[in-house]
């Protein structure tokens, strides 16, 4: 079995302060989700898996969000809402884990999306996406910066983000979720980011056997 992090309700999200963010000629945002079913239509229907900020939040947000019926993911520079790239998704289901990787390719002015590890589109970016999160960022995983987009049930495991440079994988952060518990989500990459989890549980998931269903345990 294998521990992940189950969102619900707005105040539930993971933070990340002060870390250091190492450009490179890609950057890789890796994580495993599985969507819950929307049951408000009214609610905000997108699930929040990064919100990286800069000194000056107004101006300097980077996030990764993809719909609440796992329809479209999101690549946006958020100065105003002036920047947004949208990749389409199909054949996704609620409740199911998948793998994401959203590669951002600065060489080739590339974002690229795979899902488990098979490469789904491309749209073209531009190169200064990434430029104001080099200097005192900090980072909201699982949620908007401000708290108040998560009303869609969500859960997360294995996030991983690295950096390429000079064709070396450099990884920034990892969170592999195998504790379970407390409020300390720790980065294994020795770079010490460790996040502090705010409203977010810890659940169980048993493997049972070929072709049976997972049966999640919330603790």
């Amino acid at each position: 079995g294998d521990y992940s992090l189950l969102f619900q309700g707005e105040t539930s999200n993971i933070k990340i302060a002060n870390y250091v963010f190492t450009e490179g000629e890609k950057i890789n945002f890796e994580f495993d989700m599985k969507g819950g079913e929307l049951e408000n239509l009214d609610a905000d229907a997108y699930h929040y898996i990064f919100d990286l900020t800069g000194p000056d939040v107004n101006q300097e947000r980077l996030t990764i969000v993809i719909n609440a019926d796992l329809s479209q993911i999101e690549l946006g520079l958020h100065n105003d809402g002036n920047y947004s790239r949208y990749i389409p998704l199909s054949g996704l289901e609620y409740n199911v884990w998948y793998h994401y990787n959203v590669e951002i390719d600065l060489s080739s002015q590339l974002f690229n999306l795979y899902i488990d590890n098979t490469f789904v589109d491309s749209i073209e970016i531009s190169y200064g996406i990434l430029n104001s999160f080099y200097s005192n960022p900090s980072m909201t995983i699982g949620n908007r910066y401000t708290e108040s987009h998560n009303r869609v049930e969500k859960a997360l495991d294995n996030i991983k983000i690295t950096s390429t440079i000079n064709n070396n994988e450099i990884i920034l952060f990892t969170y592999n979720l195998k504790l379970g518990a407390g409020t300390i989500i720790y980065d294994h990459s020795g770079n010490g980011n460790h996040g502090t989890i705010h409203g977010a549980t810890w659940q169980y998931e048993i493997p049972l056997h070929e072709g049976a269903n997972l049966i999640s345990f919330r603790s």
